[in-house]
């Protein structure tokens, strides 16, 4: 629906002789990450089934065949209604949302409480320090480095090997000479 909802709002825009820009449309949507899946999911233990309770009576919610909290945040997890995840899983879904949408200016994490303290300060930091660069580019320049290393076979390691080489037999040499 998210394609539907833009054209209302700029069919709604002309009407009113306006124009409307996708940079400032934001896209909400409930996300926890961690260093892993499992993580992620012990995390929201905490207090996403209260979450989850509470929304369906002020949103209308699609129908869910899930019973327990396990099954629940897979659900929503594969449907793409939230991600309770990895950053990777973060990444994912909000180029599916670019995708599905036709873009748009930002996403906004919901401040939820689906995990304490700690871990909620966590997955903003794991946000901060993978998924934010991804979307901004900044990961580029070392993901281009790191793949020139990769692709490059030994040729750095065979460079490090004969100057640690070098260096010893200076080392060897001038110790040589000290001792005459």
């Amino acid at each position: 629906m998210l394609h539907d909802h833009w054209q209302v709002a700029e069919e709604q825009a002309a009407k009113y002789g306006k124009t409307v820009d996708r940079r400032n449309w934001r896209m909400v949507g409930p996300m926890h990450v961690a260093e892993t899946e499992q993580q992620a999911l012990e995390d929201c233990r905490f207090g996403f089934l209260n979450v989850m309770t509470y929304i369906p009576h002020i949103l209308p919610m699609g129908p869910s065949t899930a019973t327990t909290y396990e099954e629940i945040v897979k659900e929503m997890n594969e449907t793409g209604a939230r991600v309770i995840g990895t950053p990777d899983m973060a990444i994912v879904q909000i180029e599916r949302l670019l995708k599905q949408s036709g873009g748009f200016g930002c996403y906004l994490s919901i401040g939820a409480d689906f995990a304490d303290w700690q871990a909620t300060l966590r997955s903003y930091e794991l946000i901060s320090q993978y998924v934010m660069p991804h979307f901004k580019g900044q990961l580029a320049p070392p993901k281009a480095s790191y793949d020139r290393i990769l692709q490059a076979g030994d040729k750095f390691t065979s460079a490090t090997a004969h100057a640690i080489e070098k260096a010893i037999k200076e080392y060897d040499a001038g110790q040589e000479k000290g001792k005459r």
